[in-house]
Formats: structure tokens, C-alpha cells, sequence
């Protein structure tokens, strides 16, 4: 690691250090200072029931109703979408991450209305949009808490934190709980991880 460039003065020779945002500060003001403040601390995380099931729902594509398991909704009532959880992409510590299709309730307009000869109790319709949700063991994150690093806990509270707000961070869409698995829901990036490109 680099020193900063160090400057004198004409009323000193102990070295001051400039740093980009251009404060300046020598030994004897950091050592006035007192000592250093613990790092700010995340707020809680938001985490909200959810519930995995098997349900039908309609292709948006074909028109096809299918039947399918791994449906990931909130339990707050009445949800409008759902994460139909589909391929595995990735390994994390405490469990897998998967690749999901957001699900939307179809509007009683919309099951009224019949066009396809569909069943009218089918509630969900698929869509476009892809995301990727990180589900993780409770059990492995009591069995393994303090004996690693990563803390999913931490990183839900940093991900709301920070939010969604700009293309380049990506925040947590949804974070949901059952008795088995904390979901987090989070933007897919079909690239990949940095590193491995």
C-alpha cells in the first residue's frame, strides 16, 4: 500500500497528508481525534412470511395451463405476484441460488373474460421477467454462525439498505421466510459474477 503524497508547510515540518476529498490532517490532530468510531450498524432487515406450493398456472406464451411445483408467495394477503422457483445457477454457503419466473395473479376481469376456454380457478399467469432467488437453510446458518464470514442476515439489511435505486447496485426485490428457508429476491444478471468474466 501507497503512502499519500506528504506536504509541508511553512509554519510546520510535520508532514501533512492531502486525500482526495482534499481535508487535511497531521498526526498530532488524528491523535486529538480520540479514538476510532465502530462501523455503522445495518438496521433490521425486512422479512415477511412466505410459503412454497404447487399450483397451475397459465403460460402468458402459448395458453397452456401447467402445472407447477416450487411456487414461492407471500403470505400477505392478497398477493399480486408470485416466483414460480425454476433451475439452479449457483452454489452459496448456506444453501442454492435459482433462477425464477415472476408469476402474476390474473385479475378477476381477466378469468371472467375466458377467451381460451380456461379454466376460470386458474389464478396465476407467467411472465417475461426473470429473477434470481438465493434460498437459504436456516439450519446450515445456526449450525455455522460465527464460524463464517458471510452472514445472509447482514447482507439482506445491507441489500435493503442500499435499495435498488441505481443500475449498477442491485438491491433485494422481496425477502421472504418459512420455517425451512430464508428467499431473498433479487435481479437476475445472466453475465455472471464479475471475477468470472
Amino acid at each position: 500500500m501507497s503512502n499519500p503524497p506528504t506536504t509541508t508547510t511553512a509554519t510546520s515540518t510535520t508532514p501533512s497528508y492531502y486525500y482526495p476529498h482534499e481535508l487535511a490532517m497531521d498526526y498530532s490532530s488524528l491523535k486529538d481525534a480520540g479514538p476510532a468510531e465502530r462501523p455503522l450498524e445495518f438496521p433490521t432487515p425486512t422479512v415477511r412470511r412466505g410459503f412454497q406450493c404447487t399450483t397451475r398456472a397459465l403460460d402468458h406464451r402459448t395458453g397452456k395451463v401447467h402445472r407447477v411445483s416450487r411456487v414461492l408467495i407471500p403470505k400477505q394477503q392478497p398477493s399480486d405476484v408470485a416466483y414460480l422457483i425454476r433451475k439452479k445457477v449457483a452454489k452459496s454457503i448456506y444453501g442454492s441460488i435459482f433462477q425464477s419466473v415472476l408469476l402474476n395473479r390474473r385479475s378477476t376481469h381477466e378469468r371472467r373474460e375466458n377467451r381460451h376456454d380456461i379454466d376460470e380457478t386458474i389464478e396465476w399467469k407467467s411472465t417475461e421477467q426473470i429473477y434470481a432467488v438465493k434460498v437459504s437453510s436456516w439450519h446450515r446458518m445456526r449450525h455455522m454462525r460465527g464460524r463464517h464470514l458471510e452472514d445472509p442476515i447482514k447482507e439482506i439489511a445491507a441489500m435493503q439498505l442500499v435499495g435498488d435505486y441505481h443500475s449498477n447496485v442491485l438491491g433485494a426485490i422481496a425477502v421472504l421466510q418459512d420455517e425451512q428457508y430464508l428467499y431473498t429476491v433479487m435481479p437476475y444478471c445472466s453475465g455472471g459474477d464479475s471475477p468470472k468474466q
